[in-house]
């Protein structure tokens, strides 16, 4: 069976904390994973996401081993949402990236010495970003969703850990979006002092700033991060068409 793409032939670079730290710091240990998600959930948020992982944990139901094929049927509506999701996420991934480089051509001749060019090129796409990655994500977990209740006989589910794990990702991104969203909304108010220095040295060096080839990996490492959620559930889809 063709697996199709790898999970990591996705464009990867540098994440968003690394370039946005100190020129030639080593990057900070990041936290145990619990212990970072504690950090941003209130007690609120944390009932709700415990409600789902207990309900999660009440089901008890294992998916049907690997030594147990999935039949015919289930096994091609698995590589039909495979498909369909790969295809998406490569349509979602390669807009972004053309529309990145037509607000930084537009900003860069918009230039007029100050920061508002940038900040407004940078407020666009994150909202474009946001929108998109949300988009793909909420297609992500659909899919999922149907697969987790298909059944590979009566009564008998196939796929159950798909639809628990679409039902936890759409907790988490209740619980995180608004925290997330006002972190990420930070980028403009961290690039500025750069920006001012950069334009300060190409000043002095009488030069054409070229500021966009600082601000591009940042977005671009922006739009990476909004897509994790999506691809870690693609990525449980690839596994699932795997073992089918």
């Amino acid at each position: 069976m063709d697996d199709g793409p790898a999970a990591d032939t996705w464009p990867t670079g540098p994440g968003l904390p690394v370039l946005l730290g100190p020129r030639g710091a080593a990057p900070r240990p990041a936290p145990a994973f619990v212990e970072g998600l504690g950090r941003w959930l209130g007690w609120k948020e944390a009932i709700a996401l415990s409600t789902v992982l207990a309900q999660s944990a009440a089901a008890g139901v294992a998916p049907v081993s690997a030594a147990q094929p999935l039949g015919l049927a289930l096994r091609a509506q698995v590589a039909r949402e495979r498909a369909a999701l790969e295809t998406e996420f490569s349509r979602v991934h390669a807009g972004m990236q053309h529309r990145l480089a037509q607000a930084l051509d537009e900003a860069e001749r918009a230039h007029d010495g100050s920061f508002l060019p940038w900040r407004r090129c940078c407020h666009q796409l994150q909202q474009a970003f946001e929108a998109a990655a949300s988009a793909l994500r909420t297609q992500a977990r659909a899919a999922l969703q149907r697969l987790g209740q298909a059944t590979a006989g009566p009564n008998v589910p196939a796929l159950p850990h798909l639809g628990e794990l679409a039902a936890l990702d759409a907790a988490l991104a209740q619980v995180l979006a608004a925290r997330e969203q006002a972190q990420l909304a930070l980028l403009t108010v961290l690039v500025e002092p750069h920006f001012l220095r950069h334009l300060s040295h190409q000043r002095q060096a009488d030069e054409t700033p070229a500021f966009r080839h600082t601000l591009q990996p940042l977005l671009q490492a922006d739009l990476e991060l909004r897509l994790q959620p999506a691809r870690g559930l693609l990525d449980a889809l690839r596994e699932a068409h795997t073992r089918a």
